[in-house]
């Protein structure tokens, strides 16, 4: 069965998108570190006869392995050890989800220790919360349309 890790740093995303398109609950909450394990869900079409794993982890701060907690360490363990799962890279360009932990610069950090560590996986890039982006710039005529809160 395909799998799909969802990884990134805390609150941008990761488990309302798990919520939102399968079977998973994980806990969502509007602060950082709601998700202390992984969540798995499904993604079942019957009319194609798919079914896809998706799974919820922690979210990774920017710092060095030698800093980092055992609940960080699961999610490095559980991309580690599926080698053959899609990684989807979850990023909140609004920053709201914490400047301390999830600021662009540290998202983007994670994400490129993420590249450069399991650079020959595949790999997909979502931007989330995308309703909020022209709200957070000033003098923005951005505008975007969704229809979930992912």
């Amino acid at each position: 069965m395909p799998t799909v890790i969802l990884v990134g740093c805390p609150n941008v995303g990761k488990s309302s998108i798990v919520r939102c398109i399968s079977t998973g609950t994980p806990e969502v909450n509007n602060y950082p570190f709601t998700t202390r394990g992984v969540t798995v869900g499904h993604v079942i079409d019957k009319e194609l006869g798919l079914k896809i794993q998706v799974m919820d982890t922690p979210g990774l701060l920017d710092r060095n392995i030698d800093h980092r907690n055992e609940i960080e360490h699961l999610t490095y363990a559980t991309i580690a050890h599926i080698t053959d799962a899609i990684i989807v890279f979850v990023m909140d360009p609004t920053e709201l989800s914490g400047v301390k932990t999830s600021s662009i610069v540290n998202q983007l950090n994670v994400r490129s220790y993420l590249k450069s560590t399991f650079g020959d996986r595949d790999w997909i890039d979502v931007i989330t919360k995308a309703d909020l982006i022209s709200s957070n710039i000033p003098n923005s005529n951005a505008s975007a349309s969704t229809s979930t809160n992912a």
